[in-house]
């Protein structure tokens, strides 16, 4: 299959948006390319509005199921809710994240479910950056996973940052270990990491990661490889840390995608990869802080 040109590979975002703004129908939007393939694990229930709370005017508050009978309370915008021009104008962040939860969220959350009880050196620091409004994946390690000192959950969007507070406060009883928000601009910053598509952002990406990831801690990256964009962030990121690359056998489900016959499966789009980065032995050296 041929690969798209990068532009037309993020349409199905964009469309995401402007449907938001000018759509009147109060009926659900059909289903884009961007969400054909949800990748939920069939084991898990699937998510169900909460009742027992009130949402704000276009929110449902929703219950997500995690490995171990736990779950959590998430703020999530309804499908057919609309984003006021507000929300989006706030310049050079992705916005996308205001308007639904993305796959790549779940893969993640199995991922590190899995991984992370058996690292060593203690109990881990989770920073997870371009959190959109709900925050799926840090909110569901801070409730499932015993292995972590703190998660910090990050947004360049100021109204999500507001949201993600919300749903700490609600989720006070279910988090098993302190859970911070805030606001990261990722024009000032980093771009959030399922973005690795806007190149112009590479390099602030890089640095950033150099100074907030730990000498001996782990970057994770879960995204498709969008008109070759990933591997152009990647070819950079050789400069400053040990990669790896997988695309099978990370996630069973992931898998058996990829074996599908769908005809609508484009894997540039569809099909996210694992990516992996710790520091080079010579980064760890060339005065970078510790944190």
């Amino acid at each position: 299959m041929a690969t798209p040109p990068a532009g037309q590979t993020s349409k199905g975002r964009w469309a995401l948006l402007r449907r938001a703004i000018v759509t009147a129908s109060t009926t659900a939007p059909a289903s884009s390319a961007m969400s054909i393939f949800q990748f939920h694990d069939p084991a898990v229930p699937r998510p169900t509005v909460y009742a027992s709370a009130t949402p704000e005017a276009g929110y449902d508050w929703v219950e997500y199921m995690l490995p171990g009978g736990r779950s959590i309370l998430l703020h999530q915008r309804r499908e057919t809710a609309h984003v006021s021009l507000r929300e989006l104008a706030i310049r050079d962040v992705d916005n996308t994240g205001n308007i639904r939860t993305w796959p790549s969220e779940d893969i993640a959350l199995r991922y590190l479910l899995r991984t992370l009880p058996s690292r060593t050196g203690g109990p881990a620091r989770v920073l997870e950056l371009g959190a959109g409004m709900c925050g799926v994946a840090g909110f569901a390690l801070a409730a499932a996973c015993d292995a972590l000192a703190s998660v910090t959950i990050t947004d360049g969007n100021p109204m999500c940052v507001e949201n993600l507070a919300r749903i700490v406060s609600m989720n006070s009883a279910r988090l098993r270990c302190p859970v911070e928000t805030t606001l990261l601009q990722w024009s000032r910053h980093l771009p959030p990491p399922d973005c690795v598509f806007f190149e112009a952002y590479h390099d602030d990406l890089l640095h950033t990661l150099r100074t907030l990831l730990a000498l001996d801690g782990v970057a994770t990256l879960v995204q498709p490889t969008r008109g070759g964009s990933l591997d152009r962030f990647l070819a950079k990121a050789t400069a400053f840390f040990t990669i790896d690359v997988q695309t099978m056998g990370f996630d069973a489900i992931v898998d058996a995608t990829r074996a599908t016959a769908d005809a609508r499966l484009d894997p540039d789009i569809h099909l996210p990869v694992l990516v992996t980065l710790r520091h080079t032995s010579d980064s760890q050296h060339a005065g970078r802080p510790t944190r």
